[in-house]
């Protein structure tokens, strides 16, 4: 230990107040950077007021140190010129009188909104309400921050492959093109780390690790194959995820992920709507199969659908549970369970996977963009995700999490050098993705496909409220 460290640690043991008792490091760091920390005996969080009238009460990760100061203590980016430098020289001071009112200081602003000499700072700054036990720890950790470099580290961006041995052909061309986008666009500006499951066991170990690495801003693409990442633990902030590739689930998408096509969901919606331009307004209810594991037909997510459907045609749809994978003679079933059906019938698969026929098969399949083939289809996947990120970078530091959803609801429609544009959100649950356009394909065996619908636009507004009841029989 060097002599200013030395002196730096002796003076607060001499101030009588940033004991092991007193102050843990590991709450000081977690309250600083994140605004709640969770530990063996409990939850604690920071809680706040603006100085503005009738302000609401602000807590946790709204009110992290970190989100204005810096992770070091040192405000970058946008912070800059307006949030206070943290890294006192007081705080390495041998002399215990020195720690003594840079303690005292601290606590002034951070309980009472006084700057030095009792200048009342700026409204930005909130007023917290903090334990005694809270207010050591954030300065033991604040007081050492000035031990530490100034530069920011580098974002990482994590991307899985699940090479489990079925992942299909425009899946492993995807993560190879975008892994050499991403080199060659973002140099040093980000590291991507790339990480291979052999299962979905192996999956979940690694996006939990990713969890709790605060310097894993977002993951790109990973294969969503009869999997689930793991839920966010309480007061903990959730992975943001661009673009998933395939998307297995039927649920909403999770907070904070980015679909570029849309899930599996998005291409049921849109070929129900095909479906029923083609039948006639007093058809029969749509045939529905879902796998028996899935605990039958999920009533709740087709009530959505039919309120989804309701918005987007005024028509109203319900459904019959179908007791067999086999749907009736000559008549549409909606395949709403992970993989592919078995072949014979007219199916409509809300699938991103090639079909592969046999006879009396009759599939229709949704498709973003009439007349493409999945192979420039992984081109655009992998470019597109490619250049989202890039745009999130090239606005500025991205540190957090936070930081990284704030630049995606900045960068709103984005195109490439050919001229095709997709939109971005923030947050998409609906999971209808960036791309707004899909075309409905028929494949039958020995017959080239055929357009069914060249496009189906589906929009981002929830569904009409006014929708009528609608439901299974």
């Amino acid at each position: 230990m060097n002599g200013a460290l030395s002196g730096w640690a002796a003076g607060l043991l001499a101030l009588g107040c940033v004991t092991a008792a007193a102050q843990s490091p590991q709450m000081g760091r977690d309250l600083y950077e994140r605004g709640v920390h969770h530990g063996p005996t409990g939850t604690v969080e920071l809680v706040a007021r603006q100085a503005t009238v009738g302000s609401v009460v602000l807590r946790g990760a709204a009110v992290a140190c970190a989100n204005c100061h810096g992770v070091h203590g040192q405000p970058v980016g946008e912070a800059q010129g307006a949030a206070a430098s943290l890294r006192w020289p007081q705080w390495s001071s041998t002399q215990p009188s020195v720690l003594a009112e840079a303690r005292a200081r601290f606590e002034r602003a951070l309980r009472h909104g006084l700057g030095p000499n009792g200048r009342v700072l700026s409204a930005a700054m909130p007023r917290f309400e903090l334990s005694e036990e809270a207010l050591q720890s954030l300065i033991g950790h604040v007081s050492s921050l000035v031990m530490q470099p100034v530069s920011a580290p580098v974002p990482t961006l994590a991307m899985l492959v699940l090479d489990d041995g079925q992942a299909p052909a425009i899946e492993r061309e995807v993560h190879e093109r975008l892994q050499r986008c991403l080199h060659d666009r973002l140099g040093a500006r980000a590291e991507v780390q790339v990480r291979r499951a052999s299962d979905a066991a192996q999956a979940q170990r690694l996006w939990a690790a990713w969890a709790e690495d605060r310097q894993v801003v977002a993951a790109l693409a990973p294969p969503w194959r009869g999997w689930q990442p793991p839920t966010a633990g309480a007061g903990a902030f959730e992975l943001p995820v661009l673009f998933p590739l395939v998307a297995d689930p039927l649920e909403p998408a999770r907070p904070g992920t980015q679909w570029l096509f849309g899930g599996t969901w998005a291409r049921a919606l849109a070929l129900v709507l095909a479906w029923q331009q083609q039948a006639p307004p007093t058809s029969a209810a749509l045939a529905v199969w879902a796998a028996p594991q899935a605990g039958g037909a999920p009533t709740e997510s087709l009530q959505r659908l039919a309120e989804w459907v309701w918005r987007l045609s005024g028509r109203p749809l319900s459904w019959t549970r179908l007791l067999r994978p086999e749907p009736p003679p000559g008549q549409a079933a909606l395949w709403w369970a992970p993989g592919l059906p078995p072949s014979p019938g007219w199916w409509l698969v809300p699938s991103a996977g090639r079909p592969q026929l046999t006879a009396g098969a009759r599939w229709w399949m949704a498709q973003p963009y009439a007349g493409r083939d999945p192979q420039p289809l992984a081109v655009r996947w992998a470019a597109a995700t490619c250049l989202t990120v890039e745009a999130v970078l090239s606005q500025g530091g991205v540190q957090r999490r936070e930081q990284w959803l704030e630049r995606l609801e900045r960068l709103g429609r984005l195109g490439d050098a050919t001229g095709w544009q997709w939109r971005v959100r923030r947050d998409d649950p609906a999971g209808l993705g960036a791309a707004e356009g899909w075309t409905v394909v028929e494949f039958q065996p020995a017959r080239a496909p055929k357009v069914v619908l060249p496009r189906i636009d589906l929009e981002s507004a929830g569904p009409d409220p006014m929708a009528p009841a609608v439901g299974a029989r």
